[in-house]
């Protein structure tokens, strides 16, 4: 359950309000792969872009998101090290962390749910498939 004090925000679309009920963050080195991520997400959710992990650890602490989607492969903190660091805050430690890879071998694959990931999307994705996976691990309530 996300927390209470994030449950609703009010953001400003195309000249609307839309009411968010989750806020997700997007770690990905690859400024294409973060902006289509949250091009298929903005609409019903609030997302947050970092370009490598260290960014991605420092906003997801000033800003305790309700599910992380990251990537493996980036420069100055990878995905391995980014949710092995989530994994052993005691803040972020419950938030759900997707990992987004183009690349993943198996023995990565099992590496990462090792250290806690939740699941495992390969790129490319489609948009259904994207939003299918976030809503299983946030409730669909806020990810219609």
């Amino acid at each position: 359950m996300p927390n209470v004090d994030f449950k609703c925000r009010f953001l400003a679309r195309l000249g609307r309000v839309v009411v968010s009920m989750y806020r997700v963050l997007v770690i990905d080195d690859e400024s294409s792969v973060r902006t289509a991520i949250r091009l298929m997400l903005e609409l019903d959710m609030d997302v947050d872009e970092a370009e490598n992990g260290r960014g991605g650890l420092a906003k997801a602490r000033q800003n305790r998101p309700d599910l992380i989607l990251c990537d493996l492969d980036m420069p100055v903190l990878d995905g391995f090290e980014t949710l092995a660091s989530v994994r052993a805050d005691p803040i972020l430690a419950r938030v759900p962390v997707i990992v987004v890879s183009g690349l993943i071998s198996e023995e990565d694959e099992r590496r990462v749910m090792e250290l806690g990931a939740n699941a495992v999307l390969r790129k490319p994705f489609s948009l259904d498939a994207l939003r299918r996976l976030v809503r299983s691990h946030l409730g669909s309530a806020g990810a219609s």
